[in-house]
């Protein structure tokens, strides 16, 4: 299986090839949702999973389709021509960015990044995996969001109270303030310091194998933060704090007023974060008929609608139910997300898709007034979230027992309460 697919390196998954579409920043006109609903009716098995990097898989793919399949989202401007630049487009924001009162609008910053992407000499010396993230100082706190770099709004002594990001590596915060106006030529010369450490090793010498890409995460544990942020800003007096955790991640309500007057954003969620074909074509008709033809990927593996007039929530509400997507408020606080299971992956431990249907049915008789989150993961590798959520359903590879633990991510250490598969559900019930 690829480490990390994308539309010109495909995995091998027991329902056939999986192709991820990068979504810089999440934002999907109408008519690229519609070429993808497309696509994974004709050259897929009509699967549509939605990552924690607000982005796009298509499932069962077919060996003798990716040509085409490649040729159709090329069309439409959803993948780069370049291989190397396809594999950076890891960008993610708030969805309600530039809808609602922040700092600063990131919109139009994703656009760019994604832009220079393309023009930046040796892409291929970086990690397919390096995450860049965009957080306006808005409400969800998208920043706490695993990185490499996140870009985060603030105003206060240190910027002169000015709206400046605050750059975090790796999740720990720096005392290095950028400005919005030259933050993306900011980003590339950054991105250029890294250049000579790829294929970094421990003894601090350049190794020949070039398949250990420069992620920062692996710099930081090598280097130390000291001589990363020397390596980054040269010449600047700029000092590493504590890591990120003071905020919490936040997902966007099912109602969010947006500072447009009479404008609404209408979150919807899929019950298992997979959507098929037809649902994604329904959406693109809702945005086409009743919003701003847009359609707003979230890292909760949901979708957002925005500037939706007020008088049409409740056709929207209705025809989204029809969909089996979830529009209530008591309905989305029951945050259960999901891995692709044994269904999808040779990894996988255990049906996590059916379980989680299994498990919002039986929870359907609590009324939870507060966002309960659960994590059904079928190995520790934790593709569908690596942030910590109150409830942990995990089966680590080798290992034929599920495990329930509390308030941790699926890279812990920690023994948790082993159970059968008969068992799950009811303890479950009991700790909610």
């Amino acid at each position: 299986m690829a480490e990390c697919p994308g539309i010109y390196k495909l995995s091998e998954m027991k329902d056939g090839l999986l192709a991820r579409i990068r979504v810089p920043g999440g934002i999907l006109s109408s008519k690229q949702a519609r070429v993808l609903s497309k696509a994974a009716e004709t050259f897929g098995n009509g699967t549509i999973d939605l990552t924690n990097r607000a982005n796009i898989q298509l499932r069962g793919i077919k060996p003798d389709a990716t040509n085409e399949l490649v040729q159709k989202l090329l069309n439409e401007k959803l993948i780069s021509q370049s291989v190397e630049h396809d594999r950076l487009r890891n960008i993610t924001m708030d969805p309600l960015a530039g809808l609602c009162d922040e700092l600063i609008d990131c919109t139009e910053m994703v656009k760019s990044l994604d832009e220079a992407f393309s023009k930046l000499d040796h892409p291929e010396l970086y990690s397919p995996k390096m995450a860049f993230v965009f957080d306006g100082g808005g409400e969800t706190n998208i920043g706490t969001t695993p990185h490499d770099f996140a870009f985060l709004a603030v105003k206060n002594e240190a910027t002169n109270h000015e709206a400046k990001f605050q750059v975090s590596l790796a999740g720990h915060l720096t005392t290095l303030y950028l400005n919005p106006s030259n933050i993306i030529d900011e980003i590339i010369k950054i991105l250029d310091h890294l250049k000579p450490y790829n294929g970094f090793s421990n003894n601090c010498d350049i190794a020949e194998d070039k398949s250990k890409n420069i992620r920062v995460k692996n710099l930081l544990s090598q280097l130390g933060g000291k001589q990363l942020l020397e390596i980054i800003a040269p010449n600047k007096a700029i000092e590493l704090l504590e890591q990120n955790k003071n905020k919490q991640l936040l997902h966007p309500k099912n109602l969010t007023k947006q500072k447009e007057q009479n404008k609404t954003a209408i979150n919807l969620v899929s019950p298992t974060g997979r959507l098929k074909y037809f649902q994604l074509e329904g959406l693109a008709e809702l945005v086409d008929r009743y919003g701003s033809d847009e359609l707003r990927l979230t890292t909760w593996q949901g979708i957002l609608l925005p500037s939706i007039e007020e008088d049409h929530i409740a056709d929207i509400w209705e025809k989204a139910e029809a969909m089996a997507l979830l529009t209530q408020q008591s309905e989305q606080n029951l945050q259960i997300i999901s891995c692709s299971g044994s269904e999808g992956c040779i990894y996988g431990g255990f049906e996590t898709k059916l379980t989680a249907l299994n498990l919002r049915d039986e929870l359907s008789e609590f009324a939870i007034p507060n966002p309960v989150s659960i994590h059904l993961s079928a190995c520790e590798k934790g593709c569908a979230t690596r942030n910590p959520t109150q409830y942990l359903i995990m089966q680590k590879r080798n290992s034929d027992n599920i495990s329930l633990y509390t308030n941790t991510s699926p890279s812990t250490k920690k023994p948790g309460k082993a159970v059968t598969k008969d068992q799950l559900i009811s303890e479950i019930k009991k700790m909610i």
